[in-house]
């Protein structure tokens, strides 16, 4: 053991990592930036209580950024050209969407996120040479992101040290919260849909930056004492704890990603896994070509997925409905115009396929599945078990992806009791058909339960749980002696760390230790 790897922290008395280097390895310095997504209704207060609460454990202090604030500042209310309306608290909410949209479109996609790490700049103290200096014990966290740039410009920044959390809150809550603003239900109702995927090219998009969360947080009015105790399990991971370990929706859902991952499709990776009522997992399933034999394509010489056909069926037989029916369109007596007729007749086909996306664009027709070649992940995972002879019955499918309606009425069928997803698929009309046999609200009986992923999410399953795998510090849990390790809230620090200073500079640092070290005897 050299002398380094001897070298204890003032705070935890810990061995230090020699892979972390001791000028960015102070516990004192350590900041963490946390991010929130959420749909709009969800009681965001009642979550920073909380976490605030736990982190004073840490010695922690809050810094909290609403990015919201930004859009009604004069200064940014002339860049986005829109006034908020605080006429009644619908119009505010509606104004404050319409001025991100315009403040996206003018200054860039991140750009709501770049003012929240302005903000956090701004705070910050200098060395005596002019250097930014890390807010000692701080957790900022940043509410709320909309747009997957946001998430990527905060990933860029912070790096490790940065965590999206995805805070779940029913419609029926979120509807509840927004009455309380003296919000119609109508007006509500309006406002969700707007939030979870606005049309607009630069329109906010809760729903695709809900999936990038590292860690999902349930935040139902009648789960209030749940929520504190994730959130404390959380913190806990973050901070550090060495004894938490996955729990089956958590175990499962990692799998499934992990299954995700071998799917060559053209358009999407998605992953998902079948387990019992004990949690053992049966069957894995990805989105991919079925092959001759039973299922699906590897890797070879006789691998003819899409890709290797270069083409997506199923686009290419939707592209020639559009075009049929342009041409049906043109052939009618009585629908359009000579005139009209005629530019569609003479149209060349990709001017004429281009008239059909503007014209089509939106509707069910590009929802349309059912020409694609590829097995749906979650029914692979069925066949999987039909073709080993394993009955699936009363059992739990975990998919990355919220099923479409197809799979739906299998899962059904198959004798599923429960379905755990992390992607919203809005496509779906899994609901909207078998309202008789499916419930998104909780467990009813006699319906299957469709219900969201609550947990650490796959991204960071090796950062939280793994003891020396993943990316932070190693996790220890006992003694030369073979007793179990002292761990509190008070001395404990991050795990993951993010470090205060660029790559080349710490290759700098190393290289002059090397140096150092070539010319000790």
């Amino acid at each position: 053991m050299n002398e380094n790897e001897k070298k204890l922290d003032s705070e935890t008395n810990e061995p230090i990592p020699p892979s972390s280097g001791d000028q960015n390895y102070d516990a004192n310095k350590s900041e963490l930036v946390l991010g929130l997504v959420a749909p709009v209704g969800t009681d965001l207060t009642t979550f920073e209580d909380l976490i605030e609460a736990e982190l004073a454990k840490y010695l922690y202090e809050v810094n909290i950024v609403k990015l919201s604030k930004f859009l009604e500042s004069p200064d940014w209310v002339r860049v986005s050209g829109q006034q908020i309306d605080r006429s009644s608290q619908f119009l505010r909410y509606e104004t404050l969407m319409t001025a991100g949209n315009n403040i996206r479109d003018k200054k860039g996609q991140s750009f709501l996120a770049q003012l929240g790490i302005y903000a956090i700049a701004s705070d910050r103290e200098l060395d005596e040479q002019g250097n930014a200096m890390p807010l000692k014990r701080k957790v900022h966290i940043l509410h709320s992101l909309k747009h997957r740039k946001e998430i990527e410009i905060l990933r860029e920044v912070y790096g490790e040290g940065f965590f999206l959390i995805g805070l779940y809150s029913s419609r029926n809550d979120r509807i509840a919260f927004l009455k309380r603003k003296e919000i119609s239900e109508t007006d509500a109702t309006s406002l969700i849909l707007r939030d979870y995927d606005d049309n607009e090219r630069f329109g906010q998009q809760t729903s695709k930056v809900f999936e990038l969360s590292d860690v999902f947080i349930n935040l139902r009015s009648d789960h209030q004492d749940q929520a504190r105790e994730e959130i404390k399990r959380f913190l806990g991971l973050l901070f550090g704890y060495p004894f938490t370990t996955p729990s089956p929706d958590e175990h499962a859902m990692f799998l499934a990603y992990a299954a995700s991952l071998r799917s060559g499709s053209l358009a999407r990776q998605i992953g998902a896994v079948v387990a019992t009522k004990s949690g053992d997992i049966v069957s894995t399933g990805t989105n991919d070509v079925p092959r001759f034999g039973g299922g699906q394509y590897w890797d070879g010489s006789d691998d003819a997925r899409d890709f290797q056909r270069r083409f997506d069926a199923n686009t290419s037989i939707r592209n020639g409905i559009l075009t049929e029916l342009l041409d049906r369109v043109a052939d009618a007596d009585s629908l359009l115009p000579a005139d009209q007729k005629e530019q569609i007749k003479s149209a060349s086909p990709e001017e004429k396929l281009a008239l059909g996306k503007k014209i089509f664009k939106g509707t069910a027709l590009f929802g349309l599945t059912e020409y694609m070649r590829d097995v749906h992940a979650e029914m692979e995972a069925l066949l999987c078990c039909v073709r080993v002879g394993i009955s699936v019955k009363g059992g739990t499918l975990y998919c990355t992806t919220f099923p479409c309606h197809n799979c739906a009425k299998h899962i059904v069928d198959a004798g599923i009791e429960r379905v755990v997803y992390v992607e919203a698929y809005p496509k779906s009309k899994a609901v909207d058909l078998h309202s008789d046999s499916i419930s998104i609200d909780g467990n009813v009986d006699k319906k299957v339960s469709f219900e969201p992923f609550i947990g650490i999410g796959p991204r960071r399953y090796f950062d939280l749980f793994s003891m020396s795998l993943g990316t932070g510090r190693e996790k220890i849990r006992k003694d030369d002696d073979g007793n179990t390790t002292k761990w509190a809230e008070s001395s404990s620090i991050p795990r993951l760390q993010m470090k205060h200073i660029a790559y080349l500079d710490r290759e700098v640092r190393v290289t002059e230790e090397v140096q150092k070290l070539l010319k000790e005897p």
